[in-house]
């Protein structure tokens, strides 16, 4: 007798075996749709892609801030709650240790991004887009970077250029031990300057390594930055 007619039946019912597998499912949750996936998929890309229809000002994010975000974030964005970063900040980084806002951001779509992701507290994902714009406005507008009478919008929003946009540089030491991240002139020099005495940063932090050898792949990286 062949061989070839043993591993042919074989084959065979293996080949039966996985269709019915597939066939007889335990028939657990239901087919995902396209409603399902448009509530989860609300990035906002540096260049606007994902920003949703609506427009706002500046004048009309302020009553809205008072109402939904005022009680943390402190009135007219200074003076917040324990724990509680303030929303106005600097504009300029000449200093390693200097207090990093939304002015240290380097999209103004990053603020609409995570206010629409994450805000108020705790009710996330519940303002509208024209709120999302004005309280944009009305942020962005404390900080001194537009006028509190401009129009954000999905076309203007992108356009706004942050205080801190052009500081922001990608270091790739030359031997490609760590990865590419984007971090301000000043931070490169200062990792730079704390690696050489084997220094690294771990949560705001500078503490001397607890290992030997060369540094290890996104040591100078585990920053605050």
């Amino acid at each position: 007798m062949s061989m070839h007619k043993p591993v042919f039946v074989l084959a065979a019912l293996f080949a039966f075996g996985a269709g019915t597998a597939v066939a007889e499912t335990p028939g657990l949750g239901k087919p995902i749709t396209e409603a399902n996936i448009t509530a989860w998929n609300i990035d906002v890309l540096p260049d606007g892609s994902g920003l949703p229809p609506g427009s706002g000002t500046a004048k009309q994010g302020a009553p809205i801030y008072a109402q939904k975000c005022a009680l943390c974030h402190g009135e007219n964005g200074v003076n917040p709650a324990p724990g509680v970063l303030p929303l106005v900040g600097p504009s300029k980084f000449d200093r390693i240790d200097t207090m990093k806002t939304v002015p240290y951001y380097k999209y103004a779509t990053t603020l609409f991004d995570v206010t629409r992701r994450s805000m108020p507290f705790p009710a996330p994902k519940t303002l509208t887009n024209d709120e999302l714009y004005a309280l944009s406005a009305y942020i962005l507008s404390l900080n001194k970077i537009i006028g509190e009478d401009e129009v954000m919008d999905a076309k203007t929003l992108p356009q706004v250029k942050m205080p801190n946009r052009d500081n922001f540089i990608v270091w790739d030491p030359d031997d490609g031990s760590v990865r590419p991240r984007c971090r301000t002139r000043q931070e490169t020099e200062a990792a730079r300057h704390f690696a050489d005495y084997g220094l690294v940063s771990v949560r705001g932090k500078w503490r001397r390594k607890r290992h030997s050898g060369p540094p290890f792949p996104g040591a100078i990286l585990m920053s605050r930055f």
